[in-house]
Protein backbone atom coordinates (compact mmCIF):
# COMPACT_ATOMS: atom_id res chain seq x y z
CA UNK A 1 0.00 0.00 0.00
CA UNK A 2 1.44 3.37 -1.03
CA UNK A 3 1.50 6.77 0.63
CA UNK A 4 -1.01 9.47 -0.16
CA UNK A 5 0.61 12.76 -1.09
CA UNK A 6 -1.01 15.78 0.49
CA UNK A 7 0.58 18.10 -2.07
CA UNK A 8 2.86 17.71 -5.07
CA UNK A 9 5.81 19.76 -3.86
CA UNK A 10 8.40 18.92 -1.19
CA UNK A 11 8.51 20.89 2.03
CA UNK A 12 10.91 23.84 1.76
CA UNK A 13 14.20 23.43 3.55
CA UNK A 14 15.18 26.48 5.54
CA UNK A 15 18.81 27.59 5.68
CA UNK A 16 20.41 27.21 9.11
CA UNK A 17 20.66 30.97 9.68
CA UNK A 18 16.90 31.36 9.08
CA UNK A 19 16.10 28.56 11.52
CA UNK A 20 18.43 30.01 14.17
CA UNK A 21 16.87 33.42 13.68
CA UNK A 22 13.40 31.98 14.23
CA UNK A 23 14.56 30.07 17.30
CA UNK A 24 16.19 33.20 18.72
CA UNK A 25 12.93 35.10 18.16
CA UNK A 26 10.91 32.36 19.86
CA UNK A 27 13.32 32.38 22.80
CA UNK A 28 12.87 36.14 23.13
CA UNK A 29 9.08 35.71 23.14
CA UNK A 30 9.25 33.04 25.84
CA UNK A 31 11.42 35.37 27.93
CA UNK A 32 8.68 38.00 27.63
CA UNK A 33 6.11 35.44 28.75
CA UNK A 34 8.25 34.65 31.79
CA UNK A 35 8.50 38.34 32.70
CA UNK A 36 4.70 38.44 32.80
CA UNK A 37 4.30 35.06 34.48
CA UNK A 38 7.54 33.81 36.10
CA UNK A 39 6.03 30.44 37.01
CA UNK A 40 4.94 29.52 33.48
CA UNK A 41 6.56 26.10 33.23
CA UNK A 42 5.57 25.69 29.58
CA UNK A 43 7.62 28.75 28.59
CA UNK A 44 10.54 27.36 30.60
CA UNK A 45 10.19 23.95 28.94
CA UNK A 46 10.14 25.39 25.43
CA UNK A 47 13.06 27.69 26.26
CA UNK A 48 15.01 24.57 27.24
CA UNK A 49 14.02 22.80 24.03
CA UNK A 50 15.12 25.80 21.97
CA UNK A 51 18.47 26.02 23.76
CA UNK A 52 18.90 22.28 23.22
CA UNK A 53 18.22 22.72 19.50
CA UNK A 54 20.69 25.62 19.35
CA UNK A 55 23.34 23.44 20.99
CA UNK A 56 23.58 25.36 24.27
CA UNK A 57 23.20 22.33 26.53
CA UNK A 58 24.20 24.17 29.71
CA UNK A 59 21.41 26.71 29.21
CA UNK A 60 18.99 23.93 28.24
CA UNK A 61 19.80 22.04 31.42
CA UNK A 62 19.22 25.18 33.50
CA UNK A 63 15.78 25.66 31.90
CA UNK A 64 14.79 22.03 32.48
CA UNK A 65 15.90 22.29 36.11
CA UNK A 66 13.78 25.44 36.56
CA UNK A 67 10.85 23.68 34.90
CA UNK A 68 11.13 20.80 37.34
CA UNK A 69 11.43 23.15 40.35
CA UNK A 70 8.28 25.02 39.34
CA UNK A 71 6.29 21.92 38.39
CA UNK A 72 7.77 18.67 39.76
CA UNK A 73 4.70 16.73 38.63
CA UNK A 74 5.97 17.01 35.04
CA UNK A 75 8.44 14.14 35.06
CA UNK A 76 9.31 14.80 31.42
CA UNK A 77 11.40 17.83 32.40
CA UNK A 78 13.57 15.75 34.72
CA UNK A 79 13.81 13.00 32.11
CA UNK A 80 14.79 15.49 29.40
CA UNK A 81 17.48 16.98 31.61
CA UNK A 82 19.02 13.70 32.68
CA UNK A 83 18.87 11.70 29.47
CA UNK A 84 19.28 14.19 26.65
CA UNK A 85 21.00 17.31 27.93
CA UNK A 86 23.03 16.64 31.05
CA UNK A 87 25.70 14.47 29.39
CA UNK A 88 26.41 17.24 26.85
CA UNK A 89 26.29 20.00 29.48
CA UNK A 90 28.69 18.13 31.76
CA UNK A 91 31.02 17.36 28.86
CA UNK A 92 31.06 21.04 27.90
CA UNK A 93 31.76 22.05 31.50
CA UNK A 94 34.69 19.62 31.69
CA UNK A 95 36.34 20.68 28.45
CA UNK A 96 38.30 23.64 29.92
CA UNK A 97 39.80 21.30 32.53
CA UNK A 98 41.12 18.78 29.98
CA UNK A 99 43.60 21.07 28.28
Amino acid sequence: MGHIALHDRPAPVQPAHVLCSKLDRALMLFERVLKLNPSNWQAMWFSGKIQQRLGDYTAALAWFERTYQVNPSKAASAQEATTRVQPFALFGALLPWTS
